[in-house]
Parts: C-alpha cells; sequence; structure tokens
C-alpha cells in the first residue's frame, strides 16, 4: 500500500467510526495542513509528506490509547483498530 492509499484508508476508518465526517476535516485535524492539501497533492501526482503522515499517525495512536482504555467492549475494539492503523502509518514515516 503506498501513501496515497494509506492516507485514503485512514480517512475511511476514522469516517467509518465517526470520527470524521468530511475530507477536509480529515485533513486540517488530522493530518494538519491546509483544506485543499490532497487536491493538490492529487492534481500534481505527488505522496503526501512524511510530517502529514506523522501527524495522523500521532493523533490516531493518541486516540486509540485513549478508546483503548474504554470500559465498553465496543469502544475498546475500535481502539485496537486503530492502534494497528497507527501503526502502519507509523511503518510508512521511517
Amino acid at each position: 500500500m503506498n501513501e496515497n492509499e494509506l492516507i485514503e484508508s485512514a480517512f475511511a476508518e476514522l469516517k467509518r467510526i465517526g470520527l470524521v465526517q468530511h475530507r477536509s476535516e480529515f485533513v486540517t485535524q488530522w493530518l494538519g495542513r491546509e483544506e485543499s492539501y490532497l487536491r493538490v497533492l492529487r492534481h500534481k501526482r505527488r505522496d503526501p509528506s512524511a510530517a502529514a503522515i506523522r501527524n495522523c499517525c500521532v493523533r490516531i495512536t493518541t486516540c486509540a490509547s485513549q478508546l483503548a482504555q474504554s470500559p465498553h467492549r465496543a469502544l475498546k475494539q475500535v481502539g485496537v483498530d486503530l492502534c494497528a492503523l497507527g501503526k502502519r502509518l507509523g511503518r510508512a514515516c521511517h
């Protein structure tokens, strides 16, 4: 999976579990970039920066840790799933 596919899978997973509703929200809050960031990358046929992937990794890992501590089984599972996604993002940064 390349970096663009990884970022798209992160967006899809966060949207699926209700942590984001729109791509612009994902880009600004999870990647730490301007709203147009992904559009520009697609237009220029470039991969996301290591810094954007790292931002997403850190935020997902933090969220995963908090959810994994929940007393609710379903939230714990979401935390486990997000942790796996965070690890995949982390490997892409290195």
